[in-house]
């Protein structure tokens, strides 16, 4: 049997990752529900349709029924409609190629690598019980053009896929960057930008509070970068504090330090960002 002849836009395929399959235990959970939104309006019409009819007449009994009936056929919709989306959803998937993806999300887009100028992951903390907190991931790719493109957790082998990508897309965009940022220009990563004078935060939107507003320093005012729990957090020190960046030392001064936090998933490509930190600024 001859294999399956190469697309040449495409190449070949490398690897495949679906969203997570309906499982027996979601399945049943979501026809107990189905169940119980159908049958408890419908019973409950049909047990008022026939006590009523004797005493107070058909016209009446259809009258008082007819909005459980009703009910029982919305939810009948209800879950109907369910049913379709997670079935549609469970045939998402992302196909890694040799000459780019193959977006499956609702229709099918193919995105070559040369069009896809970054990657993050969004970190949710979700609280479901007092007092424990549940991390939700989510991977955002940045096509060159067009809106970022969000693929929750639900995709087997989310960080694997990640993998991939990163492992594609970053040797490609490395040289450039250093290229950028060896030139004096501002290299930028969102909403943060580097150059080999200095950092800033532009953020979108209006500068109201402190936290939002724009931020411009030199490399000698920066104490540390890092990312802790989803976050890139800037410590610096204000002008005429300058420590310099020393990622594993305290300031000379630590009460003249302030901090910045930025959401890690609103950075494309943060590990080239510290990459680019930690070989081209940090002593």
């Amino acid at each position: 049997m001859k294999p399956a002849p190469t697309d040449p836009q495409t190449g070949s395929q490398i690897a495949r990752y679906r969203a997570r399959p309906i499982r027996a235990a979601e399945f049943l959970r979501l026809v107990i529900l189905g169940a119980a939104a159908v049958l408890g309006p419908l019973f409950f019409g049909l047990y008022l349709y026939s006590n009523s009819a004797p005493r107070y007449g058909v016209v009446a009994a259809e009258r008082w029924s007819r909005p459980w009936l009703a009910l029982s056929l919305a939810g009948l919709g209800v879950f109907l409609l369910l049913c379709i989306i997670r079935l549609a959803a469970s045939r998402r998937a992302v196909e890694v190629y040799q000459k780019g993806l193959r977006i499956k999300l609702g229709r099918s887009v193919f995105i070559p690598w040369s069009q896809l100028s970054g990657v993050s992951t969004e970190i949710t903390a979700l609280q479901a019980v007092p007092g424990r907190e549940r991390l939700q991931r989510r991977a955002v790719l940045h096509p060159s053009t067009g809106q970022p493109i969000r693929l929750g957790q639900d995709f087997e082998n989310l960080p694997e896929l990640l993998s991939h990508i990163k492992a594609h897309l970053y040797p490609r965009l490395l040289p450039a960057l250093r290229e950028e940022f060896h030139s004096g220009r501002w290299v930028h990563f969102g909403e943060l930008a580097i150059s080999s004078q200095g950092l800033r935060v532009l953020p979108e939107g209006r500068a109201g509070s402190d936290q939002r507003r724009r931020l411009h320093m030199t490399w000698p005012q920066v104490e540390s970068v890092q990312v802790q729990n989803g976050r890139l957090i800037l410590e610096y020190c204000p002008a005429g504090e300058q420590t310099g960046v020393q990622p594993n030392r305290a300031p000379a001064n630590p009460s003249a330090r302030r901090q910045r936090r930025l959401e890690a998933g609103q950075i494309p490509n943060i590990e080239l960002l510290l990459q680019l930190i930690q070989q081209e600024v940090t002593p």
